[in-house]
């Protein structure tokens, strides 16, 4: 169960990473 909550965090960060570099 921690992994899956692991593998969510991990794919906001990933998109939270690409809106901020599309914003730029």
């Amino acid at each position: 169960m921690s992994l899956a909550v692991r593998g969510q965090r991990n794919a906001h960060d990933y998109l939270a990473s690409i809106l901020e570099y599309n914003q730029r």
